[in-house]
């Protein structure tokens, strides 16, 4: 087969070509996955995760029988802890994960009609509405976990008296 040097030029464009397009590509799509992710704001969502989770914690020192002497030394490494958390796990170093993950499950088009529909007023209702409703199912779940904790825990020490006996 014989390459002209029509074809030739043609051929070395479109190498050359390729890659920046796709590059292109790639780029624009991780655009309008940051773009949802600043729609949904992810980054406050994680903010409120932390405060909700510092209040569970505090409120299960005092489950625990936890003292008032002894609460300084809890609440002390209770904030080591969230400082640890909070640096290690920041918007700031995940975001660029969670894109990834986005840009893997979700083609750019789809990415845009995501985001058209957070655009709408009935996405942006659902965004602001969305604490309400993680509040609320966080509810249902405790109420449901009262009665399978127990049965969890029952299951477990049977487990172990079981691998105890077998020795």
């Amino acid at each position: 087969m014989k390459i002209t040097k029509t074809c030739f030029v043609i051929i070395m464009l479109i190498s050359i070509c390729a890659p920046n397009f796709c590059q292109a590509s790639e780029s624009s799509h991780r655009a309008a996955i940051e773009k949802m992710l600043q729609l949904t704001n992810v980054d406050k969502t994680i903010e409120q995760m932390y405060a909700q989770f510092e209040g569970i914690l505090k409120n299960q020192f005092s489950q625990m029988g936890v003292s008032k002497e002894q609460l300084p030394i809890f609440e002390k490494y209770d904030q080591k802890m969230f400082d640890i958390m909070k640096e290690e796990m920041s918007w700031a170093k995940m975001r660029n994960d969670f894109i990834d993950i986005y840009s893997k499950v979700y083609t750019e088009e789809e990415i845009a009609e995501i985001n058209k529909f957070y655009s709408s007023p009935a996405g942006k209702k659902m965004i602001e509405k969305m604490p309400i409703l993680m509040k609320e199912t966080r509810t249902i779940t405790q109420k449901y976990l009262q009665t399978v904790l127990p049965k969890i825990k029952n299951i477990s020490e049977e487990m172990a008296q079981e691998v105890k006996n077998s020795k």
